[in-house]
């Protein structure tokens, strides 16, 4: 039996489009406005791209301002930084309505949306990023682990033990007394020590966070990635590119 095809329409196929990379928060509330309906289909008002024109070789520079309204609780202002790592020369971004497929343009522009840096801050730091920094090490401090006392009798035990007298060696294991934290509270406090600085060896996040060796590293490898380039930050650890505020190189 013959498969049926999908109309693919084509009428925009030579329009040059932009591809934009958004930290996880604002792609979560994109999201959600997307699937909002609209009654007049216009959506609502996101925010404003900013272009300033540099003289000379220095490239053109772009800023995104999201609409308070529609983002609450979400810093407001980005830096939008082109991506030139190397994407496919014929890309298309596609629209899906139904059964019907619809090319919406062809990618003429690749940009990472990340938080301002220092250098390029005209203002105080944003006090929604400030807002979320402290729900973060807020949330990384709270203790995940409670004790709780039973009061049904059959589940204690008076069972003896026989003494062992066999001697044996007694190795050191620092591990075996730290406890281990949940995935979330240890991800933010890593969150946290990485906003203090970008680059850390990883004795030093093991002091910090308190944490057995094995899970730490399981933990942060989800996050962080191990620079063995040649450089100032040479055999540190530095959160993926996908976690990044901005700024950070």
């Amino acid at each position: 039996m013959a498969e049926e095809g999908v109309n693919l329409d084509t009428h925009q196929a030579d329009k040059k489009v932009w591809l934009v990379k958004f930290p996880p928060a604002v792609a979560k509330r994109l999201h959600e406005l997307a699937a909002q309906p609209s009654p007049d289909g216009t959506g609502p008002s996101l925010g404003v791209v900013r272009r300033t024109q540099n003289s000379g070789e220095r490239a053109d520079e772009f800023r995104l301002e999201l609409d308070a309204g529609a983002f609450p609780g979400i810093p407001a202002n980005y830096a939008m930084r082109p991506n030139t790592g190397g994407g496919e020369d014929n890309a298309f971004t596609f629209c899906v309505d139904g059964e019907s497929l619809a090319v919406d343009g062809r990618v003429g522009q690749r940009f990472d949306v990340g938080m301002l840096n220092n250098d390029e801050q005209q203002a105080p730091v944003d006090p929604q990023y400030r807002s979320l920094t402290r729900e973060r090490k807020e949330k990384a401090a709270t203790k995940t682990r409670v004790m709780q006392i039973i009061d049904d009798p059959r589940a204690l035990s008076t069972r003896v033990l026989p003494q062992v007298t066999a001697q044996k060696r007694v190795v050191k294991n620092t591990d075996s007394k730290r406890m281990r934290m949940d995935r979330d509270a240890l991800e933010n406090m890593l969150f946290g020590l990485f906003e203090r600085q970008p680059a850390w060896p990883f004795m030093q996040l093991e002091k910090e966070t308190n944490q057995p060796v094995p899970w730490l590293k399981e933990v942060l490898s989800g996050i962080a990635a191990f620079n063995r380039s040649a450089g100032v930050n040479q055999s540190k650890w530095q959160l993926k590119k996908d976690f990044q505020l901005g700024g950070q190189t």
